[in-house]
């Protein structure tokens, strides 16, 4: 420890504390050395000491059996004290490591027994300690370990008292100077109470007043400034003060004791209730600038520049408003010919030797130049030129006036261009005073109306043109316009002098002076009647156009359930004859007559699919898809169409790829069906292949490539870029020898199109084709169980009306009904079904969407609208077989419950209607 620094961090605040007790180097004090005494003598030993430490040395403040003086901080046993708030006591010092080195220890006085209290101060800093010493070892008992504590605690009291009195003495000497001072300035200094009273005032009152201290003393200060004054500054104060100002510039005329007045100029200040003035005398400043004010008045305050140039045409003085003119200041120009600082590119150097000529014959005049400002901005001036002669007749001065008159140059120029341009323009113009009244109109607006100036000057524009079919309502837009002095643009019907109508684009612009004030209005007219004209038929044919498409929906709709009903009744009835155990002979049959009605269906499918793309109203899901799924039954639905040929099925999967993603199972199982049924519909023999890889990842979305291959025929490359197209195949006999619509990878690449992704093909004649796309696939938070499509096997308690206008799609309906325990009737139209309803009470209804008489939409309202709590919760189910969003719709608003496709799958109608009823027991 022996030569090593205790200071730790904080040391120089507590240095400083130390310092302000004004301690150290002092000499003996009676109070400090009593405690010493005390404090040897409550512990019983012969050595004790106050001491403190600063950055090098302990100093000993007072002592008992040893000498005082100073001592190196690092041979100290004092500094171990003061690095805790506990006393240290060292039995034997002879013993400690911290101690057994030092010089006290090893030579006189050889102490061999210490203890320390620190000496703590409010502020929490060590200052020093309060210690006992001995020369042999020893030990404090409580008692004397309390005793030590107090008696340090004591010698802080002292310590306090001490800074105390150290801060009153400064004060007080602070007070004496700042008095001397305040009374002996030049300056008047005074305050006053929250009410304007002087209570405190300096001596110089009397010498730059005249009023004795005394006299002026409980005065309120408005006794002695002038009334006139009082009110003006009084105003000030109060707007001051209520927004929170603490500080105020005044200046008042203050009566002298002996009469007459004297400018006095206030700093005021307010705080704590009071207000503090100081005055000082600005009479001879207010005499001076109210002379200064009278003489610069002219110069300074007009708007136009003055220059004053001596003898040889040198500036020596500027106003203002010439350095806001010119953007040059006095020190820019002083010394400088004006001529030669403002002239520039496009300056007419004759005009500068015309004047300066004009000059030498001691001539005044009067040109017009086009100068440049300090910042290179060209302006163009009139200089007005005066010479002031001395009395010998010479020149002495040239005063020259400076007006910038860019504004009128430029307005000349724009007048003379857009007189120009408005007498030789296509476009009509039109000039109209302030109140709307024409004062002008070009060739171009004469010939557009028909009307000449003189029958339209000083008339209202509007008033001449305006017909039978005029918009009133756009006068009045232009008239509300002009009368918040805005522009505006209109397209307005109105009427040629002959009566014909016309179509005019009208845009006014007001023109306002210098208060404001609308002084003339300019309006551009254009004939835009072929352009109405065309807008009119665009808008027709738009109209058109929607109808038709409304028209081709419609037909589709209505299409679609007259086909699919029929198709209804081939599907479900094989579906039905399949299930009652039919022969082998049957089967064959029957499984023919299944694909034969499968194909035809998969035909109408890819018909209204690529209707539905076409008008928008296909909309992707995004639920749960399982992708290894998707891939499993895909190719299962294929694996009857390879059996019989020498043509393999494989896939291949990423194993990073998630089991689970957001997507449309029915579009991308239409999507894969589509290229893998291509694939083996065009592949003879080989292997089709579909390929499924990871492209990219985050916590929010998966990427995944799809490749479909096969060892077919292959695709010519000049017709790549055309079996995309609808009803478009690679050659003329693909269709005659593999079939098909020509709308399946149309389809698909549209289908791709709202998922954001791209189809892309490589082929080669003989050897097969390559078509991939990527999907960037959001990932499924929350994994759906898949679960099985089984057949159903619970029975349902229920009674069900089937309503439906084809006498087969009852008869299936009924047949698929019964197996599941379903209590079954019928009604041919909407009407009988209304009828029955309110007859006989039902858990449910099979509404078919089109029918004779009355409706399956016209019905369900129907229902719904009989009023009681039965009719508004009756489940109602569409059986319908079209699949656009217009009929959709109609389905959701008319209040159906759900709907069904034809031709249903038996699995799917129950699942919907199992919802919705009872199970039996």
């Amino acid at each position: 420890m022996r030569g090593k620094s205790v200071l730790s961090k904080g040391e120089s605040a507590r240095l400083a504390s130390l310092n302000s007790y004004h301690i150290l180097d002092t000499l003996p004090e009676k109070q400090y050395d009593s405690i010493v005494r005390l404090a040897a003598y409550i512990c019983k030993k012969p050595i004790s000491a106050i001491t403190f430490i600063d950055a090098e040395s302990q100093f000993i403040k007072s002592h008992t059996g040893m000498e005082g003086g100073k001592l190196s901080c690092k041979d100290s046993i004092c500094q171990f004290t003061i690095l805790d708030d506990q006393i240290l006591e060292i039995n034997d010092t002879l013993l400690d490591a911290r101690t057994s080195e030092l010089a006290w220890v090893l030579v006189k006085p050889n102490i061999r027994f210490y203890a320390g209290a620190p000496l703590i101060n409010a502020e929490g800093f060590r200052l020093g300690s309060l210690c006992v010493m001995d020369v042999i070892p020893g030990n404090l008992d409580e008692q004397q370990r309390d005793a030590l504590a107090i008696l340090a605690q004591e010698v802080i009291s002292h310590l306090e008292t001490r800074r105390k009195n150290f801060t009153m003495n400064d004060l007080l000497n602070k007070y004496e100077e700042i008095s001397t001072m305040f009374n002996s300035s030049a300056e008047l200094h005074c305050i006053l109470d929250r009410d304007g009273n002087i209570f405190i005032i300096n001596d110089i009152v009397e010498n730059l007043l005249g009023y004795p201290v005394e006299e002026a003393l409980g005065h309120p200060i408005s006794e002695f400034f002038l009334e006139e004054d009082i009110k003006t500054m009084i105003p000030i104060l109060e707007k001051g003060l209520s927004t929170g100002k603490k500080y105020f510039e005044l200046e008042g005329r203050i009566k002298l004791k002996g009469g007459g007045t004297k400018w006095m100029g206030w700093s005021v200040a307010v705080k704590n209730d009071k207000w503090y003035a100081n005055g000082r005398d600005i009479s001879d400043q207010k005499k001076m600038v109210e002379e200064l004010e009278q003489l610069s008045l002219v110069a300074n305050k007009v708007n136009n520049g003055i220059i004053i140039s001596d003898s040889n045409n040198h500036v020596i003085w500027i106003n203002e408003a010439s350095e806001a003119i010119t953007g040059y200041n006095l020190s820019d120009l002083k010394g400088h010919k004006l001529g030669d600082k403002l002239k520039g590119e496009k300056t007419d150097v004759n005009v500068i030797k015309q004047a300066r000529e004009y000059t030498r014959n001691k001539q005044s005049f009067s040109v017009d130049l086009l100068a440049y400002r300090k910042d290179g901005t060209p302006i163009w001036l009139s200089i007005l030129n005066s010479v002031i002669l001395d009395a010998d007749g010479n020149i002495d001065k040239e005063v020259e006036v400076i007006i910038d008159i860019t504004s009128r140059k430029k307005a000349e120029q724009e007048l003379e261009t857009l007189s120009l341009v408005a007498s030789k323009s296509s476009s009509g113009v039109a000039i109209r005073d302030g109140k709307g009244r024409v004062t002008w109109v070009n060739e171009a607006l004469e010939n557009i109306l028909g009307y000449t100036l003189s029958e339209l000057e000083g008339k209202l524009l509007g008033e001449v043109v305006v017909g039978e079919d005029t918009d009133k309502s756009m006068l009045d837009i232009a008239t509300k316009a002009i009368e918040n002095k805005r522009a505006y643009s209109i397209d307005l019907l109105v009427y040629k002098k002959d009566k014909s109508p016309i179509w005019l684009h009208a845009s006014t612009t007001p023109i306002l002076n210098k208060d404001g004030e609308i002084e003339r209005q300019v309006e551009i007219i254009n004939d835009i009647s072929e352009r109405k004209l065309a807008e009119q038929e665009l808008v027709k044919t738009r109209e058109e156009a929607l109808q038709l498409s409304k028209a081709k929906e419609t037909f589709l709709s209505v299409m679609s359930h007259e086909i699919r009903t029929p198709l209804n009744a081939v599907i479900g009835m094989s579906n039905i004859l399949m299930d009652d155990n039919p022969t082998e002979s049957q089967l064959e049959n029957l499984k023919i007559l299944g694909f034969s009605a499968q194909n035809l269906l998969k035909l109408i499918n890819d018909i209204l699919d690529f209707t539905k793309i076409e008008t928008g109203n296909m909309v992707l899901e995004s639920v749960n898809v399982n992708l290894k799924d998707l891939v499993s039954q895909t190719l299962n639905s294929l694996q009857f169409k390879t059996a019989q040929r020498g043509v393999v099925l494989k896939s291949e999967i990423d194993h990073r790829i998630p089991a689970q993603v957001k997507g449309d199972n029915t579009r991308l199982y239409q999507i894969l069906i589509n290229l893998l049924g291509n694939s083996v519909k065009f592949t003879e023999k080989g292997e089709v292949k579909l390929k499924l890889d990871l492209i990219d990842e985050n916590k929010t979305s998966v990427k995944v490539r799809f490749e479909i291959s096969d060892t077919g025929i292959g695709i010519p490359a000049d017709k790549i870029d055309y079996i995309f197209d609808s009803y478009t195949q690679a050659s003329s006999d693909i269709s005659r020898k593999y079939g098909g619509t020509g709308l399946g990878l149309s389809i698909t690449k549209r289908l791709l199109k709202l998922y954001n992704s791209e189809i892309f093909v490589k082929s080669k004649i003989g050897k097969g084709s390559i078509f991939s796309f990527t999907i960037d696939f959001k990932r499924s938070q929350h994994p759906a169980t898949q679960m099985a499509n089984k057949t159903p096997v619970a029975q349902l308690a229920a009674s069900v009306l089937v309503v439906d206008d084809n006498e087969i799609n009852r008869l299936l309906a009924s047949k698929v009904l019964t197996k599941w325990g379903v209590e079954v009737d019928f009604a041919e139209n909407g009407k009988i079904a209304l009828d029955k309803v309110q007859q006989t009470s039902y858990d449910l209804i099979l509404m078919d969407v089109h029918m004779p008489v009355m409706d399956g939409i016209e019905a369900t309202k129907a229902i719904r609208n009989l009023g009681s709590e039965y009719y508004q919760s009756l489940p109602i189910i569409a059986l319908t077989a079209s699949v656009f969003a217009m009929e959709l719709d109609m389905i959701e608003e008319c209040g159906m419950n759900d709907y069904v496709m034809k031709p249903f799958v038996p699995n799917d109608l129950y699942q919907k209607i199992s919802t919705f009823l009872r199970v039996k027991p």
